[in-house]
């Protein structure tokens, strides 16, 4: 009997000392870039207050992002101006395809790491010289101060970049 009691309390102890499951984030909200956080620099990186994102980097100043997040999906509509791009991750690890900013398709795959959202992308572009691509992959987090932060690696035939991009969330 003292056996049994002493197994049971042994087994109680073990499970509620066993870390409970994390709940996913949610990324779901209204987003703009927070460009004194974020490290936007060129083909090597960069630091805080390096190279400020403009047109010709992909997040223009009066850029908006609006996350909506499913269980399934996550979608993505930047909004600059008057214009609205859409993008849908299906979070399950398959396989997803979006138009790319440049024209072309962007195939992808969204999987869970922890509370981290990985998303690994390919998009081929037709070029004067060729067919050419471009592999990008984005780490996107929940920090404790409420921010989004999207790190991001991509590689192309002129290099590597990587940024860490830093975003508040506005609604």
């Amino acid at each position: 009997m003292r056996r049994t009691s002493l197994l049971t309390a042994a087994l109680a102890f073990a499970i509620a000392t066993q870390p409970l499951a994390q709940a996913k984030p949610d990324f779901s909200g209204t987003w703009t870039l927070d460009l004194d956080k974020s490290e936007t620099g060129g083909p090597s990186g960069g630091g805080p207050g390096g190279a400020r994102p403009g047109r010709g980097q992909g997040f223009p100043l009066d850029a908006r992002f609006v996350v909506k997040q499913s269980a399934s999906e996550l979608s993505i509509d930047q909004q600059v101006g008057g214009n609205s791009t859409v993008t849908t991750f299906k979070l399950d690890g398959s396989e997803s395809v979006n138009t790319g900013m440049r024209g072309g398709q962007v195939k992808s795959k969204a999987r869970w790491d922890g509370n981290r959202l990985i998303v690994e992308s390919t998009q081929t572009l037709n070029t004067p010289d060729g067919e050419r691509s471009l592999d990008t992959k984005e780490i996107r987090s929940l920090a404790p101060d409420g921010t989004m932060v999207v790190e991001r690696t991509t590689v192309t035939p002129r290099g590597t970049r990587t940024q860490k991009l830093v975003f508040k969330k506005t609604t």
